[in-house]
Protein backbone atom coordinates (compact mmCIF):
# COMPACT_ATOMS: atom_id res chain seq x y z
CA UNK A 1 0.00 0.00 0.00
CA UNK A 2 1.03 3.17 -1.13
CA UNK A 3 0.26 6.31 1.37
CA UNK A 4 0.31 9.31 -0.90
CA UNK A 5 1.30 12.56 1.87
CA UNK A 6 2.27 15.74 0.88
CA UNK A 7 5.10 17.92 2.02
CA UNK A 8 4.29 19.17 5.61
CA UNK A 9 5.71 22.46 7.00
CA UNK A 10 3.36 22.78 9.89
CA UNK A 11 5.38 20.44 11.49
CA UNK A 12 3.04 17.55 11.71
CA UNK A 13 4.91 13.94 12.88
CA UNK A 14 5.68 11.73 10.02
CA UNK A 15 5.36 8.59 12.24
CA UNK A 16 2.46 9.90 13.56
CA UNK A 17 1.31 9.89 10.30
CA UNK A 18 2.36 6.96 8.66
CA UNK A 19 0.86 5.05 12.37
CA UNK A 20 -2.45 6.34 11.31
CA UNK A 21 -2.48 5.75 8.50
CA UNK A 22 -1.86 1.78 9.60
CA UNK A 23 -4.32 1.72 12.23
CA UNK A 24 -6.97 2.90 9.45
CA UNK A 25 -6.04 0.54 6.45
CA UNK A 26 -6.17 -2.22 9.74
CA UNK A 27 -9.64 -1.14 10.58
CA UNK A 28 -10.75 -1.36 6.88
CA UNK A 29 -9.20 -4.34 6.29
CA UNK A 30 -11.16 -5.87 9.48
CA UNK A 31 -14.21 -4.19 8.09
CA UNK A 32 -14.05 -5.70 4.74
CA UNK A 33 -13.71 -8.92 6.17
CA UNK A 34 -16.07 -8.60 8.34
CA UNK A 35 -19.13 -7.57 5.36
CA UNK A 36 -17.25 -10.72 3.20
CA UNK A 37 -18.71 -13.13 5.90
CA UNK A 38 -21.83 -11.14 6.63
CA UNK A 39 -24.98 -13.64 5.61
CA UNK A 40 -27.30 -10.67 5.92
CA UNK A 41 -25.15 -9.09 3.24
CA UNK A 42 -24.52 -11.96 0.90
CA UNK A 43 -28.25 -12.59 0.99
CA UNK A 44 -29.26 -8.95 -0.20
CA UNK A 45 -26.52 -9.17 -2.43
CA UNK A 46 -27.83 -12.04 -4.13
CA UNK A 47 -31.98 -10.43 -3.75
CA UNK A 48 -29.69 -7.18 -5.51
CA UNK A 49 -31.25 -5.65 -2.73
CA UNK A 50 -29.20 -2.03 -2.45
CA UNK A 51 -30.82 -0.57 0.37
CA UNK A 52 -30.57 -3.77 3.22
CA UNK A 53 -26.68 -3.82 1.88
CA UNK A 54 -26.31 -0.37 2.11
CA UNK A 55 -27.34 -0.25 5.64
CA UNK A 56 -24.83 -2.71 6.56
CA UNK A 57 -22.61 -1.77 5.21
CA UNK A 58 -22.76 1.91 6.93
CA UNK A 59 -23.83 -0.02 10.28
CA UNK A 60 -20.42 -1.65 10.14
CA UNK A 61 -18.63 1.82 9.31
CA UNK A 62 -20.22 3.82 11.64
CA UNK A 63 -22.19 1.88 14.24
CA UNK A 64 -25.54 0.48 14.74
CA UNK A 65 -26.95 4.49 15.32
CA UNK A 66 -30.64 4.66 13.93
Amino acid sequence: IYFDTFPDHSGLNPIEESNTNILIVNRLKKIADDLYQNTELNRAIERQDATISQRLIAQELYGNKK
